[in-house]
């Protein structure tokens, strides 16, 4: 699911191109997106870098992360906003180049604020803010 969602990153709001992608584990973003769209932000280094891939199979370095505001179907959530210079902004895909979305939220986005996905519509249906804390 790919919709545009304002993102609010060092006091500075955007509207991203969002992909909702429940077979991605972070919430993720490349470094030249967030210079596009929000200039010279700080970022805080991970104490560890991580690997990731994509879903054309490039490996991809994160090593920082920013915190992000956003409201998701009225309702405002937080949170980490993994990044890494690798991702470009157009990849190929099947042999096709396609724009990669601007932020891509992971499945632990998802569960930690309980956003309901539409697969048959292809769409976000709420967002509620519902956690389990058991």
């Amino acid at each position: 699911m790919r919709e545009p969602i304002p993102v609010v990153i060092d006091g500075k709001e955007q509207k991203l191109d969002t992909l909702f992608d429940s077979g991605s584990h972070l919430t993720l973003m490349g470094e030249k997106t967030l210079r596009e769209f929000f200039g010279e932000t700080s970022t805080k280094k991970l104490p560890q870098e991580k690997t990731g891939l994509t879903i054309n199979g490039a490996r991809v370095r994160i090593d920082s992360y920013v915190e992000a505001k956003m409201v998701i179907r009225g309702y405002p959530i937080v949170t980490i906003v993994y990044i890494s210079e690798d991702i470009k902004r157009k990849v190929i895909i099947n042999g096709k180049e396609t724009k990669f979305p601007d932020l891509i939220i992971g499945i632990l986005t998802i569960e930690d604020w309980h956003i309901e996905l539409d697969f048959e519509q292809g769409k976000v249906k709420s967002c509620d803010g519902t956690v389990l804390v058991i």
